[in-house]
């Protein structure tokens, strides 16, 4: 993710890696180490779901989003990301 363009296309496809991100978390705390990096993009992937292959979003939005508070229609479960 070089350059603005890059950021873009990636945060369009991000929320396909959410869940990925999640399992991951898991395998850290379950071996003992730290689990913040994980979550943490899990966290960002998961409020790029609103911008789910959309391929007009710009990087300027995807860090605008990421600058605002928990977003409306949040799950409980999901500790202030997006609904599914």
């Amino acid at each position: 993710m070089g350059t603005p363009e890059h950021l873009a296309t990636a945060g369009a496809r991000a929320w396909r890696r959410e869940p990925e991100m999640r399992e991951i978390a898991g395998a850290c705390r379950a071996a003992g180490v730290s689990a913040a990096f994980a979550e943490a993009a899990a966290a960002t992937f998961g409020r790029w779901e609103a911008h789910k292959d959309d391929q007009a979003v710009t990087a300027g939005e995807l860090i605008a989003e990421l600058g605002r508070g928990t977003p409306s229609g949040t799950s409980p479960g999901r500790k202030g990301l997006p609904s599914r």
